[in-house]
């Protein structure tokens, strides 16, 4: 991998990181009632003490330390994935992934939970409660289906 390639990962995995950690402390100021901003988005700051969009939401010590183990296990694999692939293509959605991934797992370590604040809303139907580190990770899997599909369809032709 290229010097100037390397260092542009390295920026946007920083500049994730630090975006989402920003707004995530920026969130916890906001009153318990939240900011509606729009009819459909509402800022209001909640503790996931779950895994994506609460699932697994429990208040054990034992599920925390699960979860941080499987977060764990998962960013490892991840990382290990863009080192491999680093020489041959580009690595952007991994990196992503990685960021998003190590900022949840950060708060996971000082609150022992994920900070989430973004919630989508129409009428009665809810998103669940989002933030930045996990739009990256969405994203970024997005990025990478997306390349795997392009990467499948040009070697099958």
């Amino acid at each position: 991998m290229k010097i100037g390639a390397l260092v542009l990962y390295a920026f946007i995995f920083i500049g994730v990181i630090t975006l989402d950690q920003y707004t995530k402390m920026w969130a916890l100021q906001l009153p318990e009632s939240g900011i509606h901003i729009m009819s459909f988005l509402t800022l209001v700051p909640t503790f996931n003490s779950g895994i994506s969009w609460g699932m697994f939401h429990q208040e054990q010590v034992t599920s925390l330390w699960l979860l941080t183990l499987i977060v764990l296990v998962i960013s490892l694999l991840m990382l290990y994935i863009a080192r491999r692939l680093a020489h041959n293509h580009w690595i952007l959605p991994e990196v992503l992934v990685l960021a998003g991934a190590c900022s949840n797992f950060a708060d996971r370590i000082h609150y022992g939970a994920v900070v989430d604040f973004i919630r989508f809303s129409w009428h009665d139907w809810a998103f669940p409660y989002f933030n930045v580190a996990d739009a990256a990770i969405v994203v970024g899997v997005i990025g990478m289906l997306l390349y795997t599909l392009y990467i499948e369809r040009h070697e099958l032709a």
